[in-house]
Order: structure tokens, then C-alpha cells, then sequence
């Protein structure tokens, strides 16, 4: 590894919001990015947890669905904002053979249940 190179971390898990429609974009397969404020530690194979969000009753619907980060496009460039950043995303399910699948621990973390409909959590 050279120097230049950032080193190699294990993947995270990151529990974000989802508004229904995006949302429901996402786990049909529509959606394929995530626009978001670059406010954490986001890198390429970590697994985000979007939880659908009912912003009429600020709360969430129990829903979820995992995804895997295949691709990142940092802000500050190409007109994207200084502190966001769009990521490419696949269904966890889609994801490379060596991903782990999600854990019940790994969505106890985010405070979600699986309900047995298709890719979501």
C-alpha cells in the first residue's frame, strides 16, 4: 500500500432516515444513490440502514432495508456542496458473496426488525 492510499477499515453500519417515497424507490429498486450531508464516516462497502421516517408524525414506520456503498462522490466538486455527498448503493442482497449479511445484532443497533417483506429489514 502506498502511502496515498487510505487505509483499509471494516465496513460500518450506518442508520439513516428515509422519507416513504425514497424509501420506497430504494426497495424496489429505483433508487440507486443516496444524497446525503457528509456527516459521518462514509466509505465504499459499509452497509447503510435506511429506516422509513413519516415526517407527518415524526417518527418511524418500523420499516427498513440494507444496502450496501458501492461508490462515493465526495462533495466540493461538480456542484455538489462542501459537506455532502452522493453514494451509489445496491441491495444488500445484491451485494458481493464475502458482505455479511446484517445481523439481528447490527439492526438491534439501529432499533429495527425484520418483517419478512423481501429486502426489507
Amino acid at each position: 500500500m502506498s502511502q496515498s492510499e487510505p487505509p483499509i477499515r471494516p465496513a460500518k453500519i450506518h442508520c439513516l432516515k428515509a422519507w416513504p417515497k425514497p424509501f420506497a424507490d430504494v426497495v424496489e429498486g429505483r433508487k440507486t444513490f443516496e444524497y446525503r450531508l457528509a456527516d459521518r464516516d462514509f466509505a465504499v462497502g459499509d452497509c447503510l440502514v435506511l429506516q422509513e421516517y413519516n415526517p407527518e408524525y415524526d417518527s418511524l414506520t418500523g420499516e427498513a432495508t440494507a444496502v450496501r456503498v458501492t461508490y462515493i462522490l465526495p462533495g466540493a466538486q461538480y456542484g455538489i456542496p462542501e459537506r455532502y455527498c452522493i453514494m451509489s448503493i445496491e441491495p444488500w442482497s445484491r451485494a458481493r458473496q464475502e458482505d455479511p449479511e446484517p445481523t439481528a445484532t447490527d439492526e438491534a443497533l439501529c432499533g429495527v426488525q425484520r418483517s419478512g417483506q423481501g429486502r426489507r429489514l
